[in-house]
């Protein structure tokens, strides 16, 4: 039984991740491979969603109270590196940070590059202010449509 919605369960299946839940934790949904991938915890009244890493512990991408925005941002990523393994060409929307418009606001300084919206915030790393532009467009419509748009 997929957590996710079904276009996502698509993408995540093609890059041949599996998801499945922490048999520890089932508010835990493990979305990846042995190398790379999320973790999407609910709790009581928020998501997080941590990206895995093989050193260390998960380190925190997300926290939302909006399922649908913990799944485009899993989906922004895995659509990116699913172009990447089908050998398409980049293409992406403009990375012009002047392009993010309400209800996103970019904070990026030396020590962050986030982004904030209703009561969801995002960490993109410093000095990826062009990922935060994109996902602030591609973040507008439901799931399907952020990976149409990035896949096509």
């Amino acid at each position: 039984m997929s957590h996710l919605s079904p276009e996502l369960s698509a993408v995540v299946a093609e890059l041949g991740w599996r998801e499945r839940l922490n048999t520890a934790n089932e508010a835990e949904l493990i979305v990846g491979d042995y190398a790379r991938g999320y973790l999407i915890l609910r709790l009581d009244q928020e998501i997080q969603v941590a990206q895995r890493s093989l050193r260390g512990g998960p380190s925190l991408k997300l926290r939302t109270n909006d399922v649908a925005a913990a799944e485009k941002f899993v989906a922004f990523y895995a659509a990116r590196l699913l172009r990447f393994r089908r050998n398409q060409p980049d293409r992406s929307v403009p990375v012009d940070t002047s392009a993010i418009v309400s209800p996103f606001t970019l904070v990026a300084d030396e020590f962050r590059c986030a982004l904030t919206w209703d009561a969801s915030w995002a960490d993109f790393g410093v000095g990826n202010e062009f990922a935060a532009a994109q996902f602030a467009q591609y973040g507008r419509g439901d799931v399907g449509d952020t990976l149409v748009q990035i896949l096509s």
